[in-house]
């Protein structure tokens, strides 16, 4: 339980570090990619926040992305970068590695992502 904790912080601190050195501005309407697994959109609390999202920015402008724990998540972000070019990214930091040196990793490798896309990381 440590572990994770650290994990999460670990990474929250990357994409925050990421999002103050990477910020650039935003070309166009704003947009919003949120990201979850299966049984994450069971729980209420993502619906809550998809549908929040939804009477801010309009159903057009917000994104739904359910991560299958099978495939490779970082080609799977990826992809969804490619597909929706949201300009804002919500995830849960637990989604990817749970392995703390692979999960730090991973982390770089979307915060490259993140600035590759011109997305900006919001991380729950």
């Amino acid at each position: 339980m440590i572990r994770l904790k650290i994990f999460a912080f670990i990474l929250r601190n990357v994409i925050r570090a990421a999002y103050f050195f990477s910020i650039k501005k935003l070309k166009g309407a704003k947009s919003l990619l949120i990201e979850a697994g299966k049984i994450g959109w069971e729980h209420i609390d993502y619906n809550e926040q998809y549908n929040s999202a939804i009477e801010y920015l309009g159903e057009n402008k917000v994104f739904k992305a359910i991560i299958d724990k099978d495939q490779s998540y970082l080609y799977q972000v990826e992809e969804n970068f490619k597909n929706f070019q949201p300009s804002h990214y919500f995830y849960d930091c637990r989604s990817g590695s749970s392995n703390p040196f692979s999960g730090l990793i991973e982390s770089f490798r979307i915060t490259l992502l993140c600035y590759k896309y011109n997305i900006i990381p919001i991380c729950h």
